[in-house]
C-alpha cells in the first residue's frame, strides 16, 4: 500500500528519479528523467493522465491501469516543447463488459523513520567538542563544572536541565540536558485508506466508478500534521453504432492539509534538528519549553490549513468512416480551487521566575509578531484536440499517417490578503486583526496552439 503515485513509482522504472521524501503528509516530490542539464536543472517531465495534464499525486493509485515513461526525444516529440524533460503517461482503469464487479480494499499503516542518526550523548559530545576546539588552537567550550553537571544529570543525581543566566536560562554551552533530538521530534504514526470501485456493462457500454479516502497523520511528535484526500472517478465508454464511439471521463479530488505554520513560514526544523546539541534543554527547570527545539513554534506558533478542490472532465468522440481510418475530437477541462488559511501567533519563552518573554518566530519575524492570511487560488485549463489517422497494412508492410491540431488555454487567478497584529490567537482571522491590510492579486492567461 502506498499513499501516492510518487511512492508507487519509486524504483519501479530505470532512469526515473524521484526525490524529496521527508515523510511530511501531502509532500510534493520531484521527478527527473534525463538528469540534471544545462538548460534547466529543475526541469520537470510532462505528466498526462488520460491525455490531460494533472498533478500525479492527486490520483488514487488504485485507479491506475498502466504507466509509461517516454525518455528519448523521438518518442516524446509529439508533445512539443513541454516534453523537453520527458513525459509520464498514465492510463486509468475503465469498465469491462460483463456483470457488475464490486471491489473494496483498505489498508491501515503504521509508518515512521526507519533509520535516524544515532546522536551522541551529552557527555561524549562535550568531550569531542572540547577536543576539536583545542586541536584548532582554541579553548574548551564546556568547562569542568558543566561536564560535572552533565554527568550528574545523566546519572540521575540532579533533575535540573540548565542553570540561570542572570534573569534567563543558559541554553547551550552551560546547559546539561541529554536529549536525542531526532527521537524527540519524530514518531511513528497511523494512516488509513479505503477504496471502492464498480465496473461492468455490455458490449456497447462499459462503466467504471470508484471512490477513495485517505487519512494520513504526520511523523512530527509535536505540532500534529495531517493530510486527508478524497477521490471520485466516473468513466463511461459507449459504442453508439459501428461508426461512432463516445467516451467520457470525470474526476474529483479534494485534499485538506493541516500543519504547523513553522514548516512553511521560514522554519528550518529539519535543518535545525541536525545542528542541535544534546545538552540543549528540552524544557527549563520550571517546565517550560526552551527555545532550541522550536517546540513553541510547532505547538503555539499557528497553523497553515489548505483546502483544495480539483475537477477534471474529459470527452472524446471517435468516428470510423472507413476501415483503418479514425477521426478523433477531444475536449478536456481542469478546474482547481484552493483556499489557504495561515496564521502566526506570538510565541514566548520564560525567564527564571516563569514570566513570559516574547520570542522571535524565525529570522523573518520580530519577537511578538502575529498575522492572519487568507489566500485564494483559481486555475482553469481547457484543451481541445482534433486529429485523424489512417492505418494500412499490405502483407509485411505497415503504413500509418496522422495529422491534427491541439489547442490549450490556461487562466490563473490568485488573491491574497494579510493583516498583522491579531487580537487573539483563539480567533486567527483577518477581521480579528488590527494592523494594516496587505492585498496581492495576480492574473495570468496563456493560449497555445499546436498542429
Amino acid at each position: 500500500p502506498v499513499v501516492s503515485v510518487s511512492d508507487a513509482l519509486k524504483g519501479a522504472m530505470p532512469g526515473l528519479q524521484i526525490t524529496g521524501n521527508s515523510g511530511r503528509p501531502g509532500e510534493e516530490m520531484s521527478f527527473n528523467i534525463r538528469g540534471v542539464n544545462s538548460l534547466d536543472k529543475n526541469g520537470k517531465p510532462l505528466v498526462l493522465v488520460d491525455n490531460v495534464e494533472m498533478d500525479i499525486n492527486m490520483l488514487d493509485p488504485n485507479d491506475i491501469e498502466s504507466v509509461t515513461v517516454l525518455k528519448d526525444a523521438a518518442s516524446s516529440s509529439i508533445y512539443g516543447s513541454r516534453a523537453a524533460f520527458g513525459v509520464i503517461l498514465i492510463t486509468t482503469k475503465k469498465g469491462k463488459a460483463g456483470k457488475m464487479q464490486v471491489n473494496y480494499n483498505n489498508s491501515f499503516r503504521y509508518s515512521g523513520p526507519t533509520s535516524l542518526p544515532n546522536q551522541l550523548d551529552s557527555y561524549r559530545f562535550a568531550n569531542y567538542f572540547n577536543d576539536a576546539a583545542i586541536n584548532q588552537g582554541g579553548s574548551v567550550i564546556f568547562d569542568e563544572e558543566t561536564i560535572d553537571r552533565i554527568q550528574k544529570y545523566m546519572a540521575g543525581e540532579i533533575t535540573t536541565t540548565t542553570i540561570a543566566n542572570g534573569t534567563n536560562w543558559h541554553f547551550h554551552e552551560k546547559a546539561n540536558d541529554n536529549v536525542n533530538w531526532w527521537k524527540k521530534h519524530f514518531q511513528w504514526a497511523w494512516s488509513n485508506e479505503h477504496n471502492i470501485s464498480l465496473n461492468g456493462g455490455t458490449e456497447k457500454l462499459q462503466y467504471y466508478v470508484s471512490g477513495s479516502y485517505l487519512n494520513q497523520d504526520g511523523n512530527l511528535r509535536y505540532g500534529n500534521d495531517n493530510y486527508k484526500r478524497y477521490n471520485a472517478t466516473a468513466k463511461v465508454n459507449t459504442q453508439i453504432n459501428k461508426y461512432v464511439d463516445f467516451n467520457i471521463n470525470t474526476k474529483f479530488v479534494r485534499f485538506d492539509l493541516d500543519n504547523p505554520v513553522y514548516l512553511e513560514e521560514g522554519g528550518l526544523l529539519y535543518h535545525d534538528i541536525a545542528r542541535m546539541w544534546p545538552m540543549m534543554p528540552f524544557k527549563d527547570p520550571n517546565g517550560y519549553y526552551m527555545r532550541n527545539g522550536k517546540l513553541n513554534q510547532l505547538t503555539d506558533g499557528g497553523r497553515a490549513k489548505t483546502h483544495n478542490d480539483n475537477i477534471y472532465l474529459q470527452g472524446q468522440l471517435v468516428i470510423h468512416p472507413l476501415k483503418g481510418w479514425n477521426i478523433y475530437a477531444e475536449a478536456g477541462m481542469r478546474v482547481i480551487n484552493q483556499n489557504k488559511q495561515t496564521n502566526l501567533n506570538p510565541i514566548y519563552e520564560h525567564d527564571v521566575n516563569g514570566n513570559p518573554l516574547a520570542l522571535a518566530f524565525s529570522g523573518s519575524y520580530s519577537p511578538g509578531s502575529s498575522f492572519a492570511r487568507s489566500a485564494y487560488h483559481n486555475s482553469n485549463f481547457y484543451t481541445t484536440s482534433v486529429y485523424t489517422d489512417y492505418t494500412l497494412q499490405i502483407k509485411d508492410h505497415y503504413f500509418k499517417a496522422l495529422v491534427g491540431m491541439n489547442t490549450e488555454e490556461y487562466v490563473y487567478r490568485e488573491l491574497a490578503a494579510q493583516r498583522p497584529d491579531v487580537i487573539s490567537s483563539l480567533i486567527p482571522e483577518i477581521s480579528a486583526a488590527t494592523g494594516e491590510d496587505k492585498i496581492n492579486s495576480s492574473k495570468y492567461n496563456d493560449w497555445s496552439t499546436a498542429g
